[in-house]
């Protein structure tokens, strides 16, 4: 989707963290020729779903929304069930991007690590301030108005995690 990030995550391996601006962002033609690839290579699938991630994918809704806007009804003209799913840090969620969401029934899934001193830790702005309130916040409000499918949340483990022993 796109190479930039509004948040500068301390597990990312992104390169450009402090310019985010800097990113690059998928063009239209190569989701386009993907999509249409997916369709070609495997025409006996009864369901697709095109997976959305890396960056922040919601920095570049315009592209979303010309993905939905190619994809739904190729898919409709082959018969095929077609989904989208998406994994977001849900910082730049708005209400109606939650509602345009919803309307097209995509799948997903928040980045978000619990408790809020590992999360704090591990995912920051740009300026070095944790996210946690922002992301808890965003993703109350995504959970209040997304019901078309559900939402769920994506835990990246790293060095210095420590996860509690599972019990017996």
């Amino acid at each position: 989707m796109t190479t930039s990030c509004n948040l500068a995550c301390t597990y990312c391996d992104k390169e450009d963290l402090d310019t985010p601006g800097a990113g690059r962002k998928t063009a239209f033609d190569s989701a386009e020729q993907s999509i249409d690839l997916l369709l070609n290579e495997s025409p006996n699938h009864k369901a697709y779903n095109i997976v959305l991630f890396g960056g922040e994918p919601l920095s570049n809704m315009p592209l979303i929304r010309d993905m939905v806007a190619h994809a739904k009804p190729r898919f409709a003209a082959l018969g095929k069930e077609g989904r989208c799913t998406l994994t977001t840090d849900v910082t730049l969620l708005t209400e109606s991007l939650a509602d345009c969401l919803d309307d097209h029934c995509f799948g997903l899934t928040v980045s978000m690590d619990r408790p809020r001193t590992l999360h704090d830790l591990n995912h920051k702005t740009i300026g070095g301030k944790g996210s946690y309130d922002a992301v808890a916040a965003k993703a109350r409000m995504l959970l209040s108005r997304h019901k078309a499918r559900p939402a769920r949340a994506r835990v990246t483990v790293t060095t210095g995690v420590h996860l509690a022993p599972s019990s017996p």
